[in-house]
Protein backbone atom coordinates (compact mmCIF):
# COMPACT_ATOMS: atom_id res chain seq x y z
CA UNK A 1 0.00 0.00 0.00
CA UNK A 2 2.56 2.38 0.92
CA UNK A 3 4.26 1.65 -2.29
CA UNK A 4 1.61 2.85 -4.11
CA UNK A 5 1.03 6.09 -2.42
CA UNK A 6 4.57 6.93 -2.79
CA UNK A 7 3.82 6.41 -6.52
CA UNK A 8 0.86 8.67 -6.58
CA UNK A 9 2.29 11.65 -4.92
CA UNK A 10 5.69 11.27 -6.86
CA UNK A 11 3.43 11.21 -10.25
CA UNK A 12 1.21 14.04 -9.09
CA UNK A 13 3.75 16.04 -8.59
CA UNK A 14 5.88 15.01 -11.85
CA UNK A 15 2.58 15.98 -13.76
CA UNK A 16 2.71 19.70 -12.23
CA UNK A 17 6.31 20.04 -12.87
CA UNK A 18 6.00 18.62 -16.76
CA UNK A 19 2.29 20.46 -16.87
CA UNK A 20 3.79 24.13 -15.72
CA UNK A 21 1.76 23.75 -12.66
CA UNK A 22 5.00 24.28 -10.56
CA UNK A 23 7.14 26.45 -12.51
CA UNK A 24 11.69 26.27 -12.16
CA UNK A 25 12.75 27.26 -8.72
CA UNK A 26 9.17 26.85 -7.06
CA UNK A 27 9.10 25.66 -3.95
CA UNK A 28 7.46 21.86 -3.46
CA UNK A 29 5.68 21.39 -0.08
CA UNK A 30 7.58 20.15 2.94
CA UNK A 31 7.44 16.12 3.70
CA UNK A 32 4.83 17.66 6.48
CA UNK A 33 2.78 18.88 4.14
CA UNK A 34 2.45 16.31 1.64
CA UNK A 35 2.00 14.07 4.89
CA UNK A 36 -1.40 16.01 5.98
CA UNK A 37 -2.55 16.54 2.01
CA UNK A 38 -1.98 12.53 1.06
CA UNK A 39 -2.85 10.91 4.35
CA UNK A 40 0.43 9.23 4.61
CA UNK A 41 3.47 9.21 6.84
CA UNK A 42 6.46 11.59 6.49
CA UNK A 43 8.45 8.54 5.38
CA UNK A 44 6.15 7.78 2.19
CA UNK A 45 5.96 11.46 1.26
CA UNK A 46 10.03 11.87 1.78
CA UNK A 47 10.50 8.59 -0.81
CA UNK A 48 8.28 10.39 -3.31
CA UNK A 49 11.01 13.32 -3.43
CA UNK A 50 13.77 11.11 -2.90
CA UNK A 51 12.44 9.84 -6.40
CA UNK A 52 11.97 13.07 -8.38
CA UNK A 53 15.44 14.01 -7.19
CA UNK A 54 17.15 11.05 -8.24
CA UNK A 55 15.18 11.74 -11.50
CA UNK A 56 16.51 15.18 -11.51
CA UNK A 57 13.31 16.74 -11.58
CA UNK A 58 13.61 18.44 -7.97
CA UNK A 59 17.17 19.39 -5.91
CA UNK A 60 16.77 19.80 -2.49
CA UNK A 61 18.33 22.84 -0.17
CA UNK A 62 19.56 22.06 3.29
CA UNK A 63 17.11 23.97 5.65
CA UNK A 64 15.12 25.46 3.02
CA UNK A 65 13.08 22.87 1.07
CA UNK A 66 12.91 21.24 -2.48
CA UNK A 67 12.73 23.02 -5.75
CA UNK A 68 12.07 22.48 -8.99
CA UNK A 69 15.32 21.99 -11.03
CA UNK A 70 15.40 24.62 -14.19
CA UNK A 71 15.56 22.77 -17.33
CA UNK A 72 19.16 23.26 -18.43
CA UNK A 73 19.17 24.62 -22.08
CA UNK A 74 22.72 22.90 -22.98
CA UNK A 75 24.78 20.26 -21.40
CA UNK A 76 28.16 19.78 -20.59
CA UNK A 77 28.63 16.43 -22.80
CA UNK A 78 27.01 18.05 -25.85
CA UNK A 79 28.64 21.72 -25.45
CA UNK A 80 27.17 24.67 -25.94
CA UNK A 81 27.25 28.45 -25.24
CA UNK A 82 27.86 30.49 -22.48
CA UNK A 83 27.95 34.86 -22.71
CA UNK A 84 29.93 37.32 -21.35
CA UNK A 85 28.25 40.72 -20.62
CA UNK A 86 31.32 43.17 -20.49
CA UNK A 87 31.12 47.27 -19.66
CA UNK A 88 33.29 48.75 -22.74
CA UNK A 89 33.16 48.30 -26.31
CA UNK A 90 36.51 47.81 -26.92
CA UNK A 91 38.21 45.88 -23.83
CA UNK A 92 41.03 46.78 -22.85
CA UNK A 93 44.22 45.28 -21.14
CA UNK A 94 43.08 43.58 -17.75
CA UNK A 95 39.69 42.66 -19.72
CA UNK A 96 40.99 41.10 -22.38
CA UNK A 97 42.75 38.73 -20.36
CA UNK A 98 39.69 38.17 -18.08
CA UNK A 99 37.61 36.74 -21.84
CA UNK A 100 40.74 35.10 -22.27
CA UNK A 101 40.88 32.98 -19.35
CA UNK A 102 37.35 32.48 -19.98
CA UNK A 103 37.52 31.21 -23.55
CA UNK A 104 40.33 29.14 -22.78
CA UNK A 105 39.06 27.35 -19.70
CA UNK A 106 35.47 27.05 -22.04
CA UNK A 107 36.92 25.18 -24.55
CA UNK A 108 38.86 22.87 -22.77
CA UNK A 109 35.56 21.42 -21.51
CA UNK A 110 33.59 21.49 -24.95
CA UNK A 111 31.88 25.46 -24.87
CA UNK A 112 32.12 28.32 -26.74
CA UNK A 113 32.06 31.85 -25.39
CA UNK A 114 30.07 34.98 -26.67
CA UNK A 115 30.80 38.62 -25.78
CA UNK A 116 28.57 41.15 -25.58
CA UNK A 117 28.91 45.35 -24.51
CA UNK A 118 26.90 46.90 -22.33
CA UNK A 119 28.94 50.29 -23.31
CA UNK A 120 28.50 51.66 -19.61
CA UNK A 121 24.65 51.61 -19.73
CA UNK A 122 22.58 50.03 -16.98
CA UNK A 123 19.80 49.71 -18.80
CA UNK A 124 21.28 48.11 -22.32
CA UNK A 125 22.82 45.35 -19.33
CA UNK A 126 19.41 44.66 -18.23
CA UNK A 127 18.41 43.90 -21.71
CA UNK A 128 21.17 41.96 -22.98
CA UNK A 129 20.62 39.71 -19.29
CA UNK A 130 16.78 39.29 -20.15
CA UNK A 131 17.06 38.12 -23.62
CA UNK A 132 20.42 36.12 -22.77
CA UNK A 133 18.41 34.25 -19.47
CA UNK A 134 15.73 31.47 -21.07
CA UNK A 135 17.72 32.48 -24.58
CA UNK A 136 20.29 30.04 -26.55
CA UNK A 137 23.29 30.04 -24.01
CA UNK A 138 23.41 27.89 -21.40
CA UNK A 139 24.66 30.50 -18.58
CA UNK A 140 26.13 33.98 -18.52
CA UNK A 141 29.23 35.85 -17.10
CA UNK A 142 28.60 39.40 -15.93
CA UNK A 143 31.21 42.07 -15.29
CA UNK A 144 28.25 44.69 -13.90
CA UNK A 145 28.64 48.51 -14.71
CA UNK A 146 27.44 48.79 -11.08
CA UNK A 147 26.82 46.93 -7.77
CA UNK A 148 23.17 48.17 -7.49
CA UNK A 149 21.54 48.33 -11.25
CA UNK A 150 20.07 45.28 -11.75
CA UNK A 151 20.35 43.31 -8.62
CA UNK A 152 16.74 42.19 -8.72
CA UNK A 153 17.56 40.47 -12.05
CA UNK A 154 21.00 38.89 -11.00
CA UNK A 155 19.51 38.19 -7.25
CA UNK A 156 16.21 36.58 -9.75
CA UNK A 157 18.66 34.74 -12.09
CA UNK A 158 20.59 32.99 -9.73
CA UNK A 159 17.79 32.03 -7.38
CA UNK A 160 15.76 30.03 -10.33
CA UNK A 161 19.45 28.52 -11.11
CA UNK A 162 20.52 29.71 -14.01
CA UNK A 163 24.38 29.66 -14.06
CA UNK A 164 25.11 33.37 -13.61
CA UNK A 165 28.97 34.36 -12.21
CA UNK A 166 29.64 38.43 -11.35
CA UNK A 167 33.31 38.87 -12.45
CA UNK A 168 35.11 42.02 -10.65
CA UNK A 169 31.82 42.07 -8.33
CA UNK A 170 31.23 40.35 -4.61
CA UNK A 171 28.03 40.53 -3.72
CA UNK A 172 28.38 39.80 0.37
CA UNK A 173 25.57 38.41 1.35
CA UNK A 174 23.79 37.11 -1.06
CA UNK A 175 24.23 33.42 -2.79
CA UNK A 176 25.31 34.92 -6.31
CA UNK A 177 28.74 33.25 -7.72
CA UNK A 178 31.08 35.54 -8.32
CA UNK A 179 34.93 35.71 -9.32
CA UNK A 180 37.29 38.28 -8.22
CA UNK A 181 40.37 39.82 -6.88
CA UNK A 182 40.97 40.12 -3.14
CA UNK A 183 40.98 44.04 -3.29
CA UNK A 184 40.55 44.84 0.85
CA UNK A 185 44.27 42.64 0.53
CA UNK A 186 45.66 44.88 -1.93
CA UNK A 187 44.56 47.97 -0.84
CA UNK A 188 45.86 47.03 2.73
CA UNK A 189 49.33 46.26 1.61
CA UNK A 190 49.59 49.07 -0.88
CA UNK A 191 48.83 51.61 2.11
CA UNK A 192 51.33 49.42 4.25
CA UNK A 193 54.32 50.12 1.95
CA UNK A 194 53.77 53.76 1.95
CA UNK A 195 53.57 53.96 5.36
CA UNK A 196 56.45 51.90 5.65
CA UNK A 197 58.35 54.60 3.45
CA UNK A 198 57.38 57.14 6.04
CA UNK A 199 54.13 58.85 4.23
CA UNK A 200 51.41 59.95 6.95
CA UNK A 201 49.58 61.82 4.62
CA UNK A 202 47.97 59.21 2.34
CA UNK A 203 44.96 60.24 0.03
CA UNK A 204 42.75 57.67 -2.08
CA UNK A 205 41.60 59.20 -5.26
CA UNK A 206 38.37 57.36 -7.05
CA UNK A 207 36.00 58.49 -9.79
CA UNK A 208 33.43 55.62 -8.84
CA UNK A 209 31.36 55.68 -5.04
CA UNK A 210 31.99 52.87 -3.07
CA UNK A 211 28.66 51.87 -3.53
CA UNK A 212 28.65 51.45 -6.82
CA UNK A 213 31.77 48.95 -7.43
CA UNK A 214 32.37 46.25 -4.57
CA UNK A 215 36.24 46.60 -6.08
CA UNK A 216 36.80 50.10 -5.24
CA UNK A 217 35.08 50.23 -1.93
CA UNK A 218 36.81 46.87 -0.87
CA UNK A 219 40.21 48.70 -2.00
CA UNK A 220 39.63 51.90 0.52
CA UNK A 221 38.34 49.76 3.46
CA UNK A 222 41.75 48.08 3.29
CA UNK A 223 43.62 51.41 2.93
CA UNK A 224 41.53 52.45 5.92
CA UNK A 225 42.19 49.30 7.44
CA UNK A 226 46.19 49.72 7.43
CA UNK A 227 45.95 53.24 8.14
CA UNK A 228 43.77 52.79 11.36
CA UNK A 229 45.94 49.85 11.96
CA UNK A 230 48.62 52.08 12.21
CA UNK A 231 47.46 54.86 14.27
CA UNK A 232 47.52 57.26 11.14
CA UNK A 233 44.31 59.42 10.60
CA UNK A 234 42.50 58.58 7.16
CA UNK A 235 40.32 60.18 5.08
CA UNK A 236 36.92 60.00 2.99
CA UNK A 237 37.46 58.96 -0.66
CA UNK A 238 38.31 61.78 -2.81
CA UNK A 239 35.94 61.41 -5.09
CA UNK A 240 35.77 62.78 -9.37
CA UNK A 241 32.62 61.28 -10.82
CA UNK A 242 33.21 63.68 -13.96
CA UNK A 243 36.98 62.70 -14.10
CA UNK A 244 35.99 59.27 -15.59
CA UNK A 245 38.64 56.62 -16.54
CA UNK A 246 39.58 58.27 -20.10
CA UNK A 247 43.55 58.76 -21.13
CA UNK A 248 44.51 61.90 -19.91
CA UNK A 249 46.30 62.85 -23.58
CA UNK A 250 43.02 62.05 -25.01
CA UNK A 251 40.64 64.17 -22.62
CA UNK A 252 39.58 67.68 -23.59
CA UNK A 253 40.87 70.66 -21.78
CA UNK A 254 37.91 70.45 -19.60
CA UNK A 255 38.74 67.01 -18.06
CA UNK A 256 42.77 68.10 -17.77
CA UNK A 257 42.32 71.07 -15.69
CA UNK A 258 39.88 68.75 -13.29
CA UNK A 259 42.58 66.23 -12.93
CA UNK A 260 45.13 69.63 -12.00
CA UNK A 261 42.80 70.51 -9.68
CA UNK A 262 42.83 67.14 -7.65
CA UNK A 263 47.20 67.67 -7.52
CA UNK A 264 46.85 71.20 -6.44
CA UNK A 265 44.16 69.92 -3.97
CA UNK A 266 46.20 67.40 -2.45
CA UNK A 267 49.53 69.40 -2.24
CA UNK A 268 47.58 72.23 -0.45
CA UNK A 269 45.90 69.54 2.37
CA UNK A 270 49.72 68.18 2.80
CA UNK A 271 49.13 64.31 1.19
CA UNK A 272 52.49 63.12 0.18
CA UNK A 273 51.00 60.24 -1.56
CA UNK A 274 47.76 58.94 -3.12
CA UNK A 275 46.44 55.52 -4.41
CA UNK A 276 44.37 55.95 -7.36
CA UNK A 277 41.43 53.02 -8.10
CA UNK A 278 43.34 52.15 -10.91
CA UNK A 279 46.20 52.12 -13.14
CA UNK A 280 44.73 54.41 -15.63
CA UNK A 281 43.57 56.97 -12.81
CA UNK A 282 47.34 57.07 -11.26
CA UNK A 283 48.83 57.70 -15.00
CA UNK A 284 46.34 60.50 -15.33
CA UNK A 285 47.42 61.94 -12.01
CA UNK A 286 51.15 61.45 -12.82
CA UNK A 287 50.19 63.27 -16.25
CA UNK A 288 48.78 66.53 -14.80
CA UNK A 289 51.69 66.19 -11.98
CA UNK A 290 53.71 66.33 -15.37
CA UNK A 291 51.87 69.55 -16.44
CA UNK A 292 52.01 71.10 -13.30
CA UNK A 293 55.38 71.12 -12.90
CA UNK A 294 54.98 68.50 -9.97
CA UNK A 295 57.82 66.21 -9.69
CA UNK A 296 56.76 62.38 -9.19
CA UNK A 297 58.07 60.76 -6.81
CA UNK A 298 60.05 63.51 -5.08
CA UNK A 299 56.80 65.40 -4.20
CA UNK A 300 54.06 63.04 -4.45
CA UNK A 301 54.38 59.85 -4.27
CA UNK A 302 51.94 57.89 -7.05
CA UNK A 303 50.46 54.34 -6.57
CA UNK A 304 47.64 52.66 -8.63
CA UNK A 305 46.09 48.91 -8.75
CA UNK A 306 45.65 46.32 -11.57
CA UNK A 307 49.21 46.21 -13.13
CA UNK A 308 48.65 46.83 -16.65
CA UNK A 309 51.00 46.49 -19.35
CA UNK A 310 51.31 50.26 -19.47
CA UNK A 311 52.06 50.62 -15.85
CA UNK A 312 55.98 49.10 -15.88
CA UNK A 313 56.33 51.68 -19.13
CA UNK A 314 55.70 55.21 -17.96
CA UNK A 315 57.83 57.72 -16.18
CA UNK A 316 58.60 56.86 -13.19
CA UNK A 317 57.38 53.50 -13.33
CA UNK A 318 54.07 52.87 -11.51
CA UNK A 319 53.91 51.47 -7.74
CA UNK A 320 50.71 49.24 -8.50
CA UNK A 321 48.94 46.15 -7.18
CA UNK A 322 48.91 42.89 -9.59
CA UNK A 323 45.51 41.41 -10.43
CA UNK A 324 45.39 37.70 -11.95
CA UNK A 325 42.84 38.75 -14.65
CA UNK A 326 43.39 35.37 -16.52
CA UNK A 327 42.62 33.72 -13.18
CA UNK A 328 39.56 35.50 -12.93
CA UNK A 329 38.42 34.34 -16.09
CA UNK A 330 38.94 31.02 -15.45
CA UNK A 331 37.58 31.03 -11.83
CA UNK A 332 34.50 32.71 -13.57
CA UNK A 333 34.38 29.71 -16.16
CA UNK A 334 34.74 26.80 -13.59
CA UNK A 335 32.36 28.27 -11.63
CA UNK A 336 29.71 28.65 -14.95
CA UNK A 337 30.19 24.63 -15.19
CA UNK A 338 29.68 23.99 -11.56
CA UNK A 339 26.45 25.54 -11.53
CA UNK A 340 25.95 23.60 -14.82
CA UNK A 341 26.18 20.69 -12.89
CA UNK A 342 23.94 21.17 -10.14
CA UNK A 343 26.14 23.06 -7.34
CA UNK A 344 25.28 25.91 -5.23
CA UNK A 345 26.52 29.49 -6.13
CA UNK A 346 30.10 30.10 -4.70
CA UNK A 347 32.44 33.43 -4.42
CA UNK A 348 36.33 33.06 -5.26
CA UNK A 349 38.74 35.35 -4.14
CA UNK A 350 41.87 35.52 -5.96
CA UNK A 351 45.56 36.55 -4.10
CA UNK A 352 46.82 40.52 -5.11
CA UNK A 353 50.49 40.55 -5.47
CA UNK A 354 52.20 44.53 -4.99
CA UNK A 355 54.63 45.35 -6.99
CA UNK A 356 56.85 48.55 -5.83
CA UNK A 357 58.67 50.83 -8.66
CA UNK A 358 59.70 53.96 -9.25
CA UNK A 359 56.35 56.17 -8.63
CA UNK A 360 56.61 55.37 -5.04
CA UNK A 361 59.96 56.24 -2.27
CA UNK A 362 60.21 58.48 0.91
CA UNK A 363 58.64 61.76 1.11
CA UNK A 364 61.32 64.40 0.67
CA UNK A 365 61.34 68.38 1.85
CA UNK A 366 57.38 67.64 3.40
CA UNK A 367 57.01 67.71 6.91
CA UNK A 368 54.59 64.83 7.25
CA UNK A 369 51.89 64.87 10.31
Amino acid sequence: MEDTLYNQIAETLRGKIRGGELNPGSRLPSEAELSRQFGVSRITSKRALSELEREDLIYRKKGSGSYVRPEKPCEATVGGQIAMVVPIGTPRAGLMDIISGAVDALFENGYGLSVHSSMRDSLAERKLLESLWGGPVCGVICYPVSDNDNLDLISAMSANRFPFVAVDRQYEGLPIASAASDDFDGGRRLTRYLLDLDHRNIAFFATRALGEASSVRQRYFGYAAALGEAGVRYRGVMLRRELGGAEYSNCDEKIKQGFQDVISELLCDGATAVIAQSDHHAVNLIAACDDLGVEVPGRLSVAGFDNLPMSAHITPPLTTVGQDFTGIGRSAAGLVLELLGGSDPRKIILPVELIARGSCVKPRGVKTV
